[in-house]
């Protein structure tokens, strides 16, 4: 079916941007008739287009009209608004409040787009003035409340704090899982030796990642956008072409190399030149001929490329004009099915298509409903599930002598091994030289405890530094594991003044954690250094 267009709804002759308006909403409107009178899948359908913005326009008119489509412009992550709205977050959090007012407005606006309202002007007003943390009645407020904290995550926890600030995690919002995916993806691989910060990540996605698609499958149930050039050796049951128009006589001004031989300019061998109608006419007509019929060739070639992807049917449109002169596609068709064009300016022809089976191919598909989250990057690195370590660092805490004999005990088996363990942490800089012999005084006081020898003594395989790892992704990490056929003793040792109940439910948790595994007796002790003082839980 071949349409041409003269004139818009209201009558007005249509200009190049108005064409482009009133032929994709003739193509929307065939393709919907494909699908619901002859039975086409959207898999079946391919729209055909010259150019990267031809594309653009394309997709962007179907995914108004809620048509699922696949193209290099619709896969990349970058079009994406779920996407948008976290990277324009994110230079918000990086940027100084009053640089970042463009960034805060895209944040308001994107995300009442995403849950499809409107942003009130006056709330545009003073966004130079505001930071985030005072935009809470019109971003989610657990990221204007915690956004500061949460920098100070890894960029991949980063992102899915923010995901789940803004409800993206949702089932409602599914459409945007394989983007944030990829994205989470690209945070990862991007913070795999080393975290660099949100400002790193944003030089990076402006140099790299912007660029980045998503995976197409050939399963998918959806319209293809693509370019003409990349629908060589590609075939599908109908193909659409929106703007059948393109230029055949090249495009006016560009660039373009002819010999300079018989010119004032031959000692140059050859010269740029502007390309246009008035060379024909000029002492270089020769070369600018050949141009000439090396794009009509192009040109029909491009046109040839596009109507054999069809394997049933093909659909075109074109923008008429008054005079008889061709200068583009839709010209030369015209001219080719003028005296077979109805009143509509149509020309349309029926045959019937012999049907072939189509082989079956298996599929595998996972279907995801909401995102995934987790909170397990985000304890990890939680300052207060990390104490010991910051103790240890910082010094800043009472308890950092403790903190350390918990180590020297975790990995020393008997009195002997104290002096071993201790060179080994000294050198790795744990404490101080002069710390070292109160330390091992107190350490071979522990292990020279008759009912812990005891214990130690009848153990067959000793674990040091070994994580537990619960159901939900925890760990937890007893200070002495001990192993003895089906039977484990857990150790735990503490360097505090008082018991405590939260004491005797750690290890019991610990208990619990073991009899799930398997082990059929498990036996809990607690042993308090500085009374010396061995308890069985």
């Amino acid at each position: 079916k071949f349409n041409i267009y003269r004139n818009g709804p209201e009558g007005n002759a249509l200009t190049k941007t108005t064409f482009r308006s009133l032929s994709l909403e003739k193509t929307i409107e065939e393709l919907k008739s494909l699908i619901e009178t002859k039975g086409y899948l959207l898999k079946d359908i391919c729209v055909l287009v010259r150019s990267n913005s031809e594309a653009v326009a394309a997709v962007e008119a179907l995914m108004d009209n809620g048509i699922d489509v696949i193209s290099g412009e619709a896969l990349l992550l970058n079009n994406n608004s779920a996407i948008k709205l976290i990277l324009n977050t994110l230079h918000v959090m990086a940027g100084w409040s009053e640089n970042t007012a463009l960034y805060k407005a895209n944040c308001l606006s994107l995300y009442a787009k995403i849950q499809h309202r409107t942003v009130s002007p006056e709330h545009y007003f003073d966004l130079k003035l505001k930071s985030l943390s005072a935009l809470g009645n019109l971003l989610p407020p657990s990221l204007c409340a915690n956004w500061q904290l949460w920098m100070q995550q890894p960029l991949p926890a980063l992102l899915e704090n923010m995901i789940e600030a803004y409800g993206l995690h949702e089932p409602q919002y599914a459409i945007h899982l394989p983007y944030l995916f990829a994205i989470r993806d690209l945070a990862g691989s991007f913070t795999q030796h080393g975290e660099k910060g949100i400002a790193s990540f944003l030089s990076f996605w402006e140099e790299e990642g912007a660029r980045k698609t998503l995976p197409s499958s050939e399963h998918a149930d959806a319209v293809q956008v693509l370019t003409i050039h990349k629908s060589k050796g590609l075939a599908f049951k109908a193909v659409m072409l929106p703007f059948g128009n393109w230029d055949i006589n090249g495009k006016a001004n560009s660039i373009f190399w002819v010999p300079s031989t018989e010119t004032p300019y031959h000692h140059l061998n050859s010269i740029p030149l502007k390309y246009n109608k008035d060379l024909g006419r000029s002492s270089v007509a020769k070369p600018y001929f050949e141009e000439l019929l090396y794009n009509n060739m192009d040109a029909l070639n491009m046109l040839y490329v596009a109507t054999t992807r069809a394997k049933e049917y093909l659909y075109i449109n074109s923008m008429g004009k008054k005079g008889d002169s061709v200068t583009n596609i839709g010209d030369l068709l015209y001219k080719v099915f003028e005296d077979r064009l109805t009143d509509e300016s149509s020309y349309v022809l029926e045959e019937t298509v012999p049907l072939q089976a189509e082989k079956e191919s298996l599929r595998n598909e996972l279907e995801i409903k909401g995102y995934p989250l987790s909170g397990r990057l985000g304890q990890v690195f939680d300052a207060s599930l990390k104490r010991r370590d910051f103790d240890l660092v910082t010094g800043e805490r009472a308890g950092r002598t403790g903190t350390i004999l918990h180590d020297i005990l975790a990995k020393a088996g008997a009195a002997a091994e104290v002096g071993k363990v201790l060179q080994d942490m000294l050198l790795e800089g744990v404490f101080k030289e002069e710390e070292l012999p109160y330390l091992e005084a107190q350490a071979i006081a522990v292990l020279q405890h008759p009912g812990l020898q005891e214990i130690l003594s009848q153990s067959r395989e000793s674990l040091n530094e070994k994580s537990i790892i619960d159901a939900a992704g925890k760990s937890y990490r007893p200070d002495k594991v001990l192993v003895n056929g089906d039977t484990v003793t857990i150790v735990d040792y503490k360097f505090t003044q008082q018991e405590s109940d939260a004491h005797i439910a750690q290890v019991s948790h610990y208990k619990s954690l073991l009899l799930a595994m398997g082990y059929r007796e498990v036996k809990t002790y607690l042993f308090y250094a500085i009374a010396g003082q061995l308890k069985q839980v």
